[in-house]
């Protein structure tokens, strides 16, 4: 049956299979790619439908990694280096990454002191230190740098502590 098929066709049948995959949610051009090819798609027909779903401004790569740090900071908070991680496993260019992540603000202490105090109350009943030790392996896990980990930690659990170090 494929075999039938014009250009023109397939290059018909995929576009349709695109427009409602962008419909339900947003994709990067890799994911859409990676969708297409593996309904049989051939490159010119993936790029073609790439570029035009580009014009109509459906797919775009840098709106796309901006809302979702928007989301993770927000809704699902995360360290930078986690959320460099899953974008760049989504096929987001590295350049563009570094870019977007530079303009879009995210003070990572705040997030991660607001994590401290969240878990906090879950872990209260424990040691101190195994608080401290629960509480870095948590942040950590969330993609938080070291440094913002034990300055997180420091300021929660030692409120008086300097917060310009």
């Amino acid at each position: 049956m494929k075999n039938n098929l014009t250009i023109e066709d397939l290059y018909e049948k995929f576009s349709i299979y695109a427009f409602r995959m962008i419909a339900k949610k947003r994709y990067t051009e890799h994911e859409i790619e990676k969708k297409l090819k593996a309904r049989g798609a051939d490159n010119g027909i993936c790029q073609r439908i790439i570029e035009r779903l580009k014009e109509l401004d459906y797919l775009d790569d840098r709106k796309f990694a901006r809302d979702y740090i928007d989301y993770r900071v927000k809704a699902s908070p995360r360290g930078r280096f986690l959320i460099s991680r899953e974008l760049r496993n989504k096929g987001i260019n590295k350049d563009l990454l570094n870019t977007v992540l530079d303009e879009t603000p995210v003070n990572e202490l705040e997030l991660a002191k607001q994590l401290v105090e969240k878990k906090n109350g879950k872990i209260s009943k424990l040691p101190l230190i195994k608080q401290k030790s629960k509480m870095y392996q948590f942040l950590t896990s969330k993609g938080f740098t070291r440094e913002t980990v034990y300055k997180a930690i420091e300021l929660c659990y030692n409120p008086g502590a300097n917060q310009d170090q």
